[in-house]
């Protein structure tokens, strides 16, 4: 046995450390950032001995026939020829230059080979422009040596000009500066139609002609610095402003949700392609959504990003190191597997990777309540004093609209609406739950869009977030259904595949608003097989009839392809464009909805079924590995949750303490322990952490719920005294979903 791990170690050691030869394959993998296994160098060797996949040894050789994989890209730091073998084969396959054995110093040029019949090529290496006498001897001694050149590029480093082509001695001369060299290495085409479309063409929501430019309005926002704040009136401006500088500052864009980050980085991506003539910098917007940085190397993640545009990512990473290029990554708080602060900063280790250049520009967006404490979130984004050798981050925290800037984000709606918003925020008893809604981008987009039912809902005192949310996605599904299609999947059944959806996501990565078609037609699966024939009983009489949904196809695989087109195009999922074959919900405060929507319920359930009692029930049976607890949900959804159960529980009046008990009760939460939860947490809350048996982590939940939705509201105290002398250690400790014990 100790011989066989030896054996083994032995082995292990030869492949991390392998000296000799390696295969095609392998080597292109290394080149988009994947490390070779040794199980799956174990199968492709078995492969390769059964004749299934015949592996070929990559030959480094540019005097051989076959041709070399691509180069790795120049760092800044090399020499100028060394850069110039490394990034014209980057332009150009039919380029080969060995940098090594190529390379003639004394003559400052290299005697590569072009295309398949290996003809002859010239590469001058120069700081400055040659004499035609210097061309001629270069002419000469490349004859000399290997033969008559069909071609001579000069490159040349410090000059600024476009590329030029002549000849001396019927041999053609192509000037090449670097400016050019570099504007050359990348077709951003396709990349600048999709930024192209998604600010310009494509409509905000589902059913809307409403653009981003018939909305937009920038953001203000502040820093931090040493706890003094300094006020951005204009964040997209400060963004520029930042661009033209040459240090080694990196900016952070902080924001709540629905604050407008992701719209102010594509407007910045936007502006950079379309509007500005003097930047220099190409903005690759990467969307961190279900992306896991941690798994990946940096050139794998601008390969995994290039790939849907066709494009190098060698030449992304030559570009950087050139300072060519602003990285925008944006939603770093709904990245995949964030479930521990290691996890975490090891997603943001390989991110800041790209700061090792020192013209790096990256701007990330995200979250605070992404990060435990300030302390993670200031090491994770590299906040820390100003520095001339070192790459730091300086957050940017967006601010909410103020009234004007909300009159000018209602500029495209009817005056009806318009008005009829600026209105009742002007009337000083507008309750502060809607003021907050309103001043968030993209809430109050939603809000303009539903503003008639929202008047229609009654008292404009009682509307809620949460609520004005909730109409949105029933007016999608409505919207939906008066359509003269007859969809598939009806009104009931696409509500219950959304609910299922969103706890499935919640169940995969507990943050990312995202999943892809594989993880979706599972979730999909999964929720067909649980689904229930009681759902028909809730069906309206006045929609068509419709089959069984299990027996509506015969053939199953075919039935969940159906059903998933149907919840992709017909629901408030979408494309999530930025990723191949990936979906999203239209907004992320949908699925934080559905989530807090879905455990509310579950914590209201009660003897008598009702139709939200029974999708949410089946979809969360079906979906969520332990249905019975409330897992840790993230402060937009506890904001949603407390929201929801004073709908529920309280139907938006007014209660007395013994009402509210009541009520509680007969929904199924045990109104002794919430009463012993608000003594406890009012007279001595040290007792929660020496008798933890008093009630469980479950109750601490639904009386933190309870508390947060009676705080703001007049005549709490009649409800549960003194709420605001709720510890704040306590209320974090709620918040964070407290401990086993």
């Amino acid at each position: 046995m100790i011989g066989i791990g030896m054996l083994g170690v032995l082995a292990i050691w030869l492949h991390r450390n392998w000296p000799g030869a390696v295969s095609t394959r392998e080597h292109q993998a290394k080149l988009v950032g994947v490390q070779p296994t040794l199980l799956a160098g174990v199968l492709a060797a078995i492969n390769d001995y059964t004749g299934r996949a015949p592996l070929q040894t990559y030959e480094d050789s540019s005097s051989s026939g076959s041709m070399p994989g691509p180069p790795m890209p120049p760092p800044v730091t090399r020499a100028w020829h060394v850069w110039v073998a490394r990034t014209l084969p980057l332009i150009s396959k039919q380029i080969r230059i060995d940098e090594l054995r190529d390379w003639y110093a004394e003559e400052q040029l290299f005697i590569g080979r072009y295309g398949q019949q290996n003809q002859i090529l010239g590469v001058l290496c120069l700081y400055g422009p040659p004499s035609n006498d210097k061309l001629a001897a270069a002419i000469n001694f490349i004859t000399t040596e290997a033969g008559k050149p069909i071609r001579i590029i000069v490159a040349i480093e410090n000059v600024v000009g476009n590329r030029r082509r002549e000849f001396l001695s019927d041999v053609e001369i192509d000037w090449r500066p670097k400016n050019e060299i570099l504007d050359s290495l990348v077709d951003f085409t396709p990349y600048r139609q999709f930024i192209r479309f998604s600010y310009e063409a494509a409509a905000l929501s589902e059913g809307y002609d409403l653009t981003l430019p018939k909305i937009y309005v920038p953001s203000a926002g502040f820093t931090k610095y040493h706890g003094d704040q300094r006020r951005i009136s204009n964040v997209e401006s400060y963004v520029f402003s930042w661009i033209s500088e040459q240090t080694l500052r990196q900016i952070a864009i902080i924001g709540e949700y629905g604050q407008g980050k992701s719209v102010l980085a594509l407007r910045i991506a936007y502006r950079l392609l379309f509007e500005e003539d003097t930047s220099s910098r190409i903005p690759l917007l990467i969307t961190l959504g279900g992306r896991s940085p941690r798994n990946q190397t940096p050139l794998g993640l601008l390969a995994d990003w290039a790939a849907p545009y066709g494009i190098n990512p060698l030449s992304l990473v030559a570009l950087h190191e050139q300072g060519r290029l602003l990285l925008i990554f944006d939603a770093f708080d709904e990245m995949d597997m964030v479930a521990e602060p290691s996890l975490r900063r090891s997603h943001f280790r390989t991110l800041w990777e790209f700061t090792q250049e020192r013209k790096a520009k990256i701007l990330i967006t995200g979250r605070p309540n992404f990060f435990l404490d300030d302390v993670e979130r200031e090491a994770s984004l590299l906040i820390r004093d100003k520095s001339l050798e070192i790459p730091y981050t300086e957050a940017v925290y967006l601010q909410s609209f103020d009234l004007d800037q909300i009159k000018k984000a209602l500029r495209s709606f009817d005056p009806q609406t318009k008005t009829g918003i600026l209105t009742v925020l002007q009337d000083p008893n507008t309750p502060e739950s809607f003021r907050e809604l309103a001043s968030r981008p993209s809430t109050l987009f939603l809000s303009g869009n539903i503003w008639k039912e929202i008047l229609t809902s009654g008292n404009l005192e009682h509307i809620k977030s949460a609520d004005v949310i909730r109409q949105f996605i029933q007016h999608s599904y409505d919207r939906q259904q008066s359509k003269r299609i007859e969809f598939f999947l009806s009104t009931l059944e696409r509500e219950y595949f959304m609910i299922g959806i969103a706890n499935g996501m919640f169940e995969e990565t507990g943050l990312s608003n995202h999943t892809n078609k594989q993880r979706l037609r599972l979730m999909v699966s999964k929720l067909l097989t649980s689904f229930s024939k009681d759902f028909a009983a809730f069906q309206p009489a006045a929609d068509r009839e419709l089959k069984d949904l299990q027996v509506r196809l015969q053939d199953r695989d075919l039935l969940i392809d159906t059903i998933c087109a149907d919840v992709r195009s017909c629901g408030i999922l979408v494309t999530d464009l930025s990723q191949s074959d990936s979906f999203k919900f239209a907004h992320k405060s949908f699925f934080e909805l559905l989530v807090a929507s879905n455990t509310v319920i579950h914590l209201l359930r009660n003897s008598t079924p009702t139709k939200d009692t029974l999708i949410n029930a089946t979809a969360r049976t079906a979906i969520v590995s332990r249905p019975d607890e409330v897992g840790r949900l993230t402060v937009e959804m506890y904001q949603f949750a407390g929201e929801l159960l004073y709908s529920f529980v309280c139907g938006g009046k007014e209660i007395s303490r013994r009402e509210a008990e009541k009520l509680v009760n007969g929904q199924g939460i045990r109104a002794k322990k919430i009463r012993n939860l608000s003594y406890f947490l009012q007279h001595w809350p040290y007792l929660l952490f020496i008798f933890p048996q008093v009630m469980t982590i479950q109750d601490f939940r639904v009386g933190f719920i309870l508390y947060y939705c009676f705080e703001s509201e007049e005549g709490a105290e009649r409800v549960f005294p003194a709420p605001s002398r709720v510890p704040a250690t306590i209320r974090d400790m709620l918040i964070s979903g407290g401990s086993s014990n």
